[in-house]
């Protein structure tokens, strides 16, 4: 059960920010550790570039 709580935490946290992100587009300036996060935790094409939504 705690496995399911924090999955969905860091489900919940990831949408936040990438709904926010997108919100706010170029007038943020994201802090490195967070691009380098959500380039991690982003799925990814074969061909390496992100995937469209």
């Amino acid at each position: 059960m705690p496995v399911l709580i924090e999955t969905l935490c860091v489900g919940l946290g990831t949408y936040l920010i990438r709904a926010g992100s997108l919100l706010l587009g170029s007038r943020v300036v994201w802090p490195s550790w967070v691009v380098q996060w959500l380039s991690f935790v982003t799925p990814k094409e074969k061909s390496g570039s992100p995937l469209l939504v």
